[in-house]
């Protein structure tokens, strides 16, 4: 899974940001040096030998003490830049940090809450089994897709047509059609309010079938069965990775909206 993808546009400006600010910080630190060297230029013409021409001499001694005092104010004015940038630096340094420190405690925390759910037993069904639909056309796979999908869309009822897309998952493991069945599986899930078979499911269109057009829509339902169980950060994190992993898409638009009403 890649688990970072999302941040690391983020990253990378802050770690330009902060490379920049070396940069600005070397060149400080050059100007400095160079001031430096100027001010002893200036102190040692300062203490030259008087010349004959005492009046001359003055005016000389005048003139270098006031470039001396100027080249101080401009020598004080840098190092404090210097010291400006330093810190600048280095509070850029530990933001960066803690945003990387924060955003893996984050996806640590939801790997964890999946491979709980992945471990956690599946319940016993304890209601009886309705009666079954009328089958198909026998050899049929579109014919059957489309008889479970109405179940789940337009009949809500919600076990049966899980039940029914299950089974043509099984009968038809190459059909073209397998993957929206397994999405309509977790939305069946969702409708019968068993939200964790849910995550799993979407999880599992999102490991195994990352590229197929199904693949933000799962992630998009997933924050929201990860919101009815009452997981408020865990539905914010994949919200905001909808919105990065699928610009452009309808599933990034609701999330982008469901983020703006979090807020």
């Amino acid at each position: 899974m890649m688990r970072f993808k999302y941040i690391l546009p983020l990253f990378v400006l802050l770690a330009l940001f902060v490379v920049g600010t070396a940069s600005a910080a070397s060149k400080v630190e050059r100007d400095l040096e160079e001031m430096k060297r100027r001010l002893e230029a200036v102190e040692q013409a300062t203490i030259a030998p008087a010349t004959e021409d005492e009046a001359t001499t003055a005016r000389m001694l005048a003139d270098q003490q006031a470039e001396l005092d100027a080249l101080r104010v401009e020598f004080q004015k840098l190092q404090g830049r210097f010291d400006d940038l330093e810190h600048t630096r280095d509070q850029l340094h530990e933001l960066l940090n803690m945003m990387r420190s924060e955003m893996e405690l984050k996806l640590n925390n939801f790997d964890e809450r999946i491979a709980a759910l992945e471990a956690k037993p599946q319940p016993v069904a304890t209601k009886p089994q309705p009666e079954p639909e009328p089958e198909p056309q026998k050899g049929d796979p579109k014919a059957e897709y489309e008889a479970a999908l109405t179940l789940v869309q337009k009949e809500e009822s919600f076990e049966r047509g899980r039940q029914a897309l299950q089974t043509f998952v099984k009968t038809y493991p190459e059909n073209e059609l397998k993957v929206n069945a397994l999405y309509w599986i977790g939305e069946a899930y969702y409708g019968e309010a068993r939200y964790e078979d849910a995550i799993l499911q979407f999880q599992k269109i999102m490991q195994e079938y990352p590229e197929h057009n199904k693949a933000a829509a799962a992630q998009l339902k997933q924050a929201l069965a990860f919101s009815a169980l009452g997981d408020a950060a865990t539905t914010k994190v994949l919200l905001q990775k909808v919105v990065k992993l699928y610009p452009g898409t309808d599933a990034a638009q609701k999330a982008g909206e469901r983020l703006k009403k979090l807020k």
